[in-house]
Formats: C-alpha cells, structure tokens, sequence
C-alpha cells in the first residue's frame, strides 16, 4: 500500500526507521561471528589497532557473512523505510546512503581487509537498488 501523498514525518521518519532496523541488523552478524571466532582475551574495542588484526585474521567466510548482513540489512531497512515513508525513493536511497556512511566511518576507523572495504559499498548500491526495484514492482501490481 503507497500513501497518496506521504508527509515529511513519514518520510524522514521512514529513512530513519529503515536506518535504525538495518543497523541492528548489521550489528547483530559481528556478534555472532565473535561467538565462532572470539577476539583475543582482553582485548578492548578502543584498541582499533588489536580489532584491526582480529578483523584481518578472520576466515573469508565469516567476512563474507558480514557482507551479506550488509546486503541484507541495507535491503530490509530499504523496505522498512519504503513502507513507512508510502513508498517513496528518497527513504530508501537515505536509509541505503546512513548504512553505507556507517559502514564507512567503521571501516576508516578500524583496519579492514582492502578486498573487504572494496567490496562494502558494492552490498549497499545492490541491496539499495533491488528494494528500489522491488519497491516499483510492488507499486505497479496495485
């Protein structure tokens, strides 16, 4: 169901609801990945240099679990927002735009695989661009 003509609450509120689900979503896959793979005792997350090296030392796999949490909490957060805000594009392009700054800021703060930051934003564009498809999909069946 679109609005007619969504207000500016819905709008922003939209993108921001979307921005808040997709980060839990992201916030949730490191975590269990620490279960599997548990960081170095004693170790504190204001030491970027010793998170870095955990992060370096992770198995392919379990980075590239995390970038499909991306994907996938860019692409549910989109729809989240594409929902609350009546379906409107600017919504989902902000939510996928707070997900990938974000990830960004992460990534300049602590050190990352460079395949890994390279193929970051490359998760965001995609899951941004099929919710804007599924998003038009959606509105032309009605």
């Amino acid at each position: 169901m679109t609005m007619n003509n969504p207000s500016m609450v819905h709008k922003v509120g939209g993108a921001i609801a979307g921005g808040a689900l997709g980060a839990a979503l992201i916030t949730a896959v490191p975590l269990m990945v620490r279960k599997r793979y548990p960081l170095p005792p004693g170790t504190h997350f204001e030491d970027t240099e010793t998170i870095g090296a955990y992060i370096q030392g992770l198995p392919i796999g379990a980075l590239g679990s995390i970038l499909f949490a991306y994907f996938l909490a860019c692409l549910i957060g989109g729809l989240a927002a594409s929902k609350i805000s009546g379906g409107t594009k600017g919504s989902v392009y902000t939510t996928g735009a707070l997900l990938l700054a974000t990830s960004t800021l992460n990534q300049m703060t602590i050190p990352h695989p460079t395949w890994f930051n390279a193929t970051t934003p490359m998760m965001f564009i995609a899951a941004t661009v099929l919710t804007i498809q599924l998003n038009n999909r959606g509105r032309k069946s009605q």
